[in-house]
C-alpha cells in the first residue's frame, strides 16, 4: 500500500522530471522473465520484479523481492500563487 523507497532521477530533455522505487513483497523469483513491463494506460511508467534492492528493515528474517519502478513525470508549478 505504500513504496519502500522513492528517489528522483533528475530532470528529463522535455522539462519533466524522472523517479523511481521500491515496493517490497516476501517471496522469491523462481525464473526471471522480460526485465521492464511498460504499463499499457501510462507509457512513461516501467516496472519489473528484482532481487537486488535495498534493505528492507520490515521484511528482516525472510526472502525480500520487489517492484521496481521508473517513470517520468511533468513538474508543472504555477507561475503565481493563486488564491
Amino acid at each position: 500500500m505504500k513504496e519502500g523507497e522513492v528517489y528522483e532521477c533528475g530532470p528529463t530533455s522535455n522539462g519533466g522530471h524522472q523517479y523511481g522505487g521500491w515496493f517490497y513483497l516476501r517471496g522469491e523469483i523462481i525464473e526471471s522473465g522480460e526485465r521492464n513491463v511498460n504499463a499499457p494506460d501510462a507509457p512513461d511508467f516501467q516496472f519489473w520484479f528484482t532481487s537486488h534492492c535495498p534493505d528492507a528493515p520490515a521484511f528482516q528474517g525472510g526472502p525480500l523481492i520487489a517492484i521496481e519502478f521508473l517513470t517520468k513525470i511533468e513538474w508543472v508549478l504555477p507561475s503565481r500563487h493563486e488564491a
